[in-house]
């Protein structure tokens, strides 16, 4: 934010996001709209074309509307054409999780036993119902003609929760309720999802958070469903951000990312987009398919299909006549002829049963009704070429290849503007492999391919730590993918097959032939992937988008972090004890503040594969961005009421 009273100008952080559509309409030339706000729609399509990146006009349609226009009279009014962007352009909601504390809510006086005044049910306060979470559990309070013995009449409230095995009392509902919220704060919203190498955030992160970029609600057919087992609810979802705070092993304060994730632009990757035609395109090609079996199941084409298989089994049977004038004694010879010489009798009835049949008046030769299902298939053909289906792709969504990367970094360049933070970092590629690195979690896999059974184990059998950590059948060799990673299925498949070290245990598919029971193996590092995605994510695109968007106002490098929390840090920098980790960042230095709260097109210009982002929901604390103060001269009463309204959001 910043101020030139000389100037008349005021400035203040625009929204996260803008359309650099919309900006091109509200701010065009003179002489492109006349005075009654109208323009043609050539002038307006090569305003948008010029200055709006060619993903955001696709998204919004708004080229397809502005021909509907030039059908209805070729020109566009610039409130219309504004109207349609914004109703009609990219919009990206989001969800935040966070560390934000507990509900208490009463139980029904009809469900507390006589011995209780009250039970409460403990819900995160971003899920007051726990419709996602469920119970985090229970505090009770004894009814005052109880005495709970145990813990002393003076503390009647027994608070036990889910996620601790002890059990705790108070003497007040405030006390009780106090340090409810500290504990949910502190740690029962945590990164509980388990990989092989560790859990989804980094040690020594503090105040955990996640951010789900979405979609809104669409049809059912245009809905993008995350995979099972998500840990995220919502649908829609164009990234998903899990994010800490840091102070860094130069002192800095960091908002730090310890995992960004598109599911959609991965399942776009590998089964491509949903696709259906036109529907007037569909509907053509569905009267092309009609036609086609009508010609087919007419006497006209059928007399020709006769008439050539009729020339087929003549050939077969001068054949057969050749071979007995070489062969007198050909001892087949009669039997063939007898049956060649009866399947072209019933041929020729078909085909005096069709004779003189036309198809139509229009086709009324064979050459003229073959050439017009040529030129049927034909057409169909090019339909099929020029608008494929593909119904069992995902659905379709703006940012698809690193575009979600450019939207999520400049999501989170804006957060750390916006909350005072010195850098933006990000975990390395190595930190990102290591948490998936299954030689952490299990000692050996093996795969079955003859019964599809993989089985994955932890220990030595014959001691007691053996055991399946998976075991399964009817594992395809597509589907190992879904098991172990695409790196480890193919690193997997590709050793050779050898016999087992042992018969197999547990559920395998009965079989006494020896091929059955060959297996690839990996064990021990074996089991360790490259993580190139990870370095190509973390360590290559980020940095460069980072670079990008902040115009090299904030140097970008690899700073080290500590794996305890930020209080300790200091202490382990002064006695020199080296950080754990290494942390990619981009400094928010004040010239990258200013840039961020200037606010980030939705699209990055086309040919990196740029990204956008749109407008938001309930964010973290931030300085409110819904009011839009331009740059423009104000009078005294103006400017005395905007510096109103900068000492409210100050205060």
């Amino acid at each position: 934010q910043k101020q030139t009273e000389e100037a008349g100008l005021r400035f203040m952080p625009q929204p996260t996001f803008y359309s650099k559509a919309e900006r091109a309409v509200e701010g065009a030339k003179a002489g492109i709209f006349n005075k009654e706000g109208m323009t043609s729609v050539g002038q307006a399509k090569a305003l948008l074309e010029k200055n709006a990146p060619e993903t955001e006009l696709e998204w919004s349609g708004v080229l397809d509307y502005l021909d509907l226009q030039k059908e209805e009279g070729n020109k566009v009014s610039k409130q219309d054409l504004l109207s349609y962007l914004k109703n009609n352009g990219v919009e990206v909601e989001e969800v935040l999780r966070s560390s934000i504390g507990a509900k208490l809510e009463a139980v029904e006086k009809s469900n507390v036993p006589d011995t209780l005044n009250n039970i409460y049910e403990v819900y995160r306060a971003d899920d007051p119902e726990g419709d996602i979470y469920g119970s985090l559990g229970q505090l009770t309070e004894a009814a005052p003609e109880v005495t709970p013995s145990k813990y002393g009449a003076d503390r009647p409230f027994t608070l036990r929760l889910s996620a601790k095995n002890d059990t705790l009392t108070f003497k007040t509902l405030e006390e009780a309720d106090q340090y409810i919220q500290g504990v949910v704060s502190e740690t029962l919203f945590a990164p509980t999802e388990k990989f092989a190498g560790g859990t989804a955030a980094l040690p020594g992160g503090e105040n955990y958070s996640e951010l789900v970029l979405k979609l809104p609600e669409r049809s059912p057919e245009d809905t993008y469903y995350v995979p099972s087992g998500h840990r995220f609810p919502e649908q829609n979802i164009l990234a998903h951000i899990r994010f800490t705070e840091r102070t860094d092993a130069d002192g800095k304060r960091m908002l730090f990312l310890d995992e960004v994730q598109s599911d959609w632009s991965t399942d776009i990757r590998k089964k491509g987009v949903k696709k259906e035609r036109p529907e007037s395109i569909q509907r053509e090609r569905d009267e092309l398919e009609a036609e086609g079996y009508k010609i087919m199941e007419s006497d006209a084409y059928k007399n020709i299909g006769y008439s050539e298989r009729k020339e087929t089994l003549a050939e077969q049977l001068e054949t057969v006549e050749n071979i007995k004038l070489g062969w007198p004694d050909y001892p087949a010879y009669q039997d063939k002829k007898n049956n060649l010489t009866s399947k072209i009798a019933e041929i020729d009835k078909k085909i005096k049963e069709t004779e003189n049949k036309k198809y139509s008046d229009l086709y009324d030769t064979p050459e003229k009704l073959l050439q017009h299902f040529e030129d049927l298939k034909k057409r169909m053909h090019q339909i099929d070429t020029d608008f494929p289906r593909y119904p069992k792709g995902e659905p379709d969504m703006p940012y698809k290849g690193s575009k979600w990367q450019d939207l999520v970094m400049k999501r989170m360049i804006r957060w750390a503007a916006d909350n005072g933070y010195d850098r933006l970092g990000w975990i390395t590629g190595k930190d990102t492999a290591d948490r998936y690195d299954l030689s952490k979690a299990v000692d050996k896999i093996s795969y079955y391919p003859q019964n599809k059974r993989l089985i994955a184990q932890r220990g030595e059998r014959g001691t007691p730590e053996y055991s399946n950590v998976v075991d399964e059948i009817n594992v395809s060799p597509e589907k190992l993918e879904s098991y172990v990673g695409k790196d480890l299925a193919k690193k997997l498949l590709s050793t050779e097959l050898q016999e087992p070290d042992g018969v197999p245990e547990g559920r395998a598919v009965r079989s006494y032939d020896p091929a059955d029971h060959l297996v690839h193996t990996l064990r021990g590092q074996d089991l360790r992937v490259g993580g190139e995605w990870a370095s190509n994510l973390y360590d290559k695109s980020l940095p460069k988008i980072a670079r990008k968007l902040t115009k090299k106002k904030g140097a970008v490098g690899r700073v080290g972090i500590y794996g305890s929390s930020s209080k300790l840090n200091g202490a382990l920098a002064k006695n020199g004890i080296k950080p754990k980790y290494e942390a990619n960042y981009v400094d928010i230095s004040p010239e990258v503040k200013e840039l961020a709260q200037e606010g980030f097109s939705y699209f990055m210009p086309e040919g990196r594969g740029g990204a956008a982002s749109a407008p938001v929901q309930t964010a973290a604390p931030q300085p409110p961005s819904g009011v839009i103060i331009p740059k423009v001269k104000l009078t005294e009463e103006e400017k005395e009421e905007s510096r109103q309204l900068l000492q409210q959001l100050l205060d």
